[in-house]
């Protein structure tokens, strides 16, 4: 096989690849759907469209769906999300909140990545804390944490950082960090 064809066909599913990737982000931001909400479905309709696997999984990534249907169509090319969010994806989407704000919240106390913290946190929102003790161990090892405890505010604690954040509308949690 030619090295240049090869070249040429990965550079021209690259190309296609970016476009899908920039429709589907836009899809997403039209519809005020963070990225860090997970999907269930993006579809992609095209006159011809064969992509790699690795590219797909590229796809699925920055986009952050869990599947990439393909269906034949015209000349254009065109993108569709599937932006029902099912009890599920919602919570898999405030764990991922969480652990941002928890990644946030030691950048703020100028930790460095491999120092293990306690986390301390609380929700009066029985679904919040739920999906959070469910996930607590993947949490943990992502945000490389020595404890993640459930623990109202203590005002005698004195915590390294301190945050409290809406999730989503009416959905609040606060943190509190110390080595």
């Amino acid at each position: 096989a030619n090295k240049k064809l090869i070249d040429k066909k990965l550079e021209e599913e690259m190309d296609k690849v970016r476009e899908v990737v920039s429709l589907g982000l836009a899809a997403r931001k039209e519809k005020n759907i963070r990225v860090r909400q997970p999907l269930s479905v993006l579809s992609i309709k095209y006159k011809v469209l064969s992509i790699d696997e690795e590219l797909v999984s590229l796809i699925k990534d920055e986009v952050n769906v869990k599947e990439i249907k393909f269906e034949k169509g015209g000349e254009e090319l065109e993108v569709f999300l599937d932006i029902e969010i099912s009890a599920a994806l919602r919570e898999e989407g405030w764990v991922r909140e969480f652990m941002r704000m928890i990644q946030d919240a030691r950048k703020d106390a100028g930790y460095n990545y491999n120092d293990k913290v306690e986390v301390f946190w609380f929700t009066e929102d029985k679904s919040l804390a739920g999906a959070f003790k469910r996930e607590e161990e993947s949490i943990k090892q992502k945000t490389v944490l020595k404890e993640l405890r459930e623990s109202r505010h203590d005002p005698k604690s004195i915590y390294d950082v301190e945050k409290e954040q809406e999730l989503e509308p009416g959905r609040k949690i606060w943190l509190g960090l110390k080595k």
